[in-house]
């Protein structure tokens, strides 16, 4: 009996012994499974917090994105603004050009006008002026004398006379022009052809003579100033046109220059010309 006592004492040990390890095996189990539970969701946290961040940029990138797309439309709009504005400033540009042309054509209308007013009457400079001076006196005797007429005769060829007021005369501190309106164009063109080869005098004093030409012809005439200069230089005997050109006999050719451009194109085709001599 004690025998089997024994034997059953001892058995009941040995299961308490194994569910005890059996117990503290599956405490650690547990423990292990609570602490990698806590580990899969502080995890999961960081996940979450990473995926909130995620969201937030992806929402920043979209309200960048959308800036960016209304900054596009703007750059568009500006652009067709600009293409407007540019297509206007051609038409405004065509509109003045017209108009320019139109006022050239209008001016120079004009300028033919009062040059017809005036090719009965001749300038003359470079007469000293004198203290109560008999202007019209003067100008019947040295005039009749220069063309061989009488003095009665030239006294009623002479319309109107006076000395004109200029800058060029008040800044310079010269005598004034005298300006001769004749009541024939025969005479003042009698005075010219005779003035190109002689020079007129009054009292010794040698005169300049000129056309009274329009201030509007003479601005035009200002660009043939090189290809003048040119003809003068050569003694080359040329005529200004009515309104704007210049033209000269060469090499007993007739040639005729109707624009600066073409003034300057002559120039050089005279220069490689001389070259070549």
């Amino acid at each position: 009996m004690a025998a089997t006592r024994a034997k059953n004492g001892g058995n009941n040990k040995t299961p308490d012994k194994s569910g005890s390890e059996n117990y503290d095996k599956l405490e650690q189990m547990i423990g292990r499974s609570i602490t990698l539970q806590e580990e899969t969701k502080e995890r999961l946290n960081k996940l979450d917090c990473r995926f909130g961040t995620f969201e937030k940029e992806i929402q920043e990138i979209k309200k960048e994105m959308s800036q960016v797309k209304k900054m596009e439309e703007s750059i568009k709009e500006i652009k067709n603004e600009v293409i407007n504005i540019k297509n206007n400033v051609t038409v405004t540009d065509s509109k003045v050009e017209i108009f320019k042309n139109q006022m050239e054509m209008m001016m120079d209308q004009m300028a033919l006008q009062e040059l017809r007013q005036k090719e009965d009457t001749l300038r003359f400079r470079g007469c000293k002026e004198e203290n109560k001076e008999n202007l019209r006196e003067k100008m019947t005797t040295a005039l009749a004398e220069f063309l061989g007429m009488e003095e009665r005769l030239m006294e009623r060829e002479i319309d109107r006379i006076y000395r004109a007021n200029t800058r060029f005369a008040k800044d310079r501190k010269v005598s004034r022009d005298i300006v001769v309106t004749f009541a024939r164009k025969k005479i003042r063109d009698e005075i010219l052809i005779k003035h190109s080869k002689t020079r007129v005098t009054i009292r010794g004093q040698e005169i300049r003579v000129l056309k009274e030409t329009p201030l509007h012809i003479l601005r035009k005439r200002k660009d043939y100033a090189p290809l003048v200069n040119w003809l003068r230089d050569n003694k080359i005997i040329f005529r200004w046109e009515p309104l704007e050109g210049v033209s000269f006999a060469l090499n007993e050719k007739k040639i005729l220059i109707r624009s600066a451009m073409q003034a300057q194109d002559f120039l050089k085709e005279s220069a490689e010309y001389e070259k070549i001599q």
